[in-house]
């Protein structure tokens, strides 16, 4: 982080997903950039003049996207700009010894379902939903994944930008 100017945009990669949308932040404009199979395949918050997150200070981006893909881990590599011109990647995977790296890439890792009611991506539909034709547990079902991942997603990015403030200011 920086110790001298504000974050005045972040743009984040998403591994193409069917569906994304921001919360509206006050003094920031979001825009989502989609590919030719109109998947959402990145965000980015630009600050309005004289907007930005203060030096040692942090802002929730929120977002909700989803469903996630069928990997057990995800990274969203990050690009931060602060507000005297400066960028930063944060797009580092984690080092094979286990150190983490200077700008690491933030990266969720996804537990699998249970097979109970249809969370399973390995065994299909919940077998009474097949049999009474009903796609109310379906609709259901992604709802909890656009929530869950958007939340995942937020706490994967919130926690990598804390983590790089703490390691910029034990350098200090």
């Amino acid at each position: 982080e920086s110790e001298t100017a504000g974050t005045t945009k972040l743009s984040v990669t998403l591994p193409a997903l069917k569906s994304a949308r921001t919360e509206p932040l006050a003094g920031w404009q979001s825009t989502i950039e989609h590919n030719d199979k109109q998947e959402a395949v990145s965000v980015t918050w630009t600050a309005d003049p004289g907007v930005s997150v203060p030096p040692g200070q942090f802002q929730r981006f929120v977002l909700s996207a989803g469903p996630m893909p069928d990997e057990a881990e995800i990274s969203f590599d990050a690009s931060q700009t602060y507000s005297d011109g400066s960028v930063v990647d944060w797009n580092q995977p984690m080092e094979a010894n286990g150190d983490e790296p200077e700008h690491p890439a933030p990266t969720l890792t996804l537990a699998e379902g249970s097979g109970e009611g249809g969370h399973d991506h390995s065994s299909g539909h919940d077998s009474a939903a097949s049999a009474n034709g009903s796609g109310d547990d379906d609709a259901t079902d992604n709802t909890a994944r656009y929530l869950g991942g958007a939340g995942l997603v937020l706490g994967a990015l919130g926690a990598a930008l804390g983590i790089g403030a703490a390691v910029r200011s034990r350098k200090s």
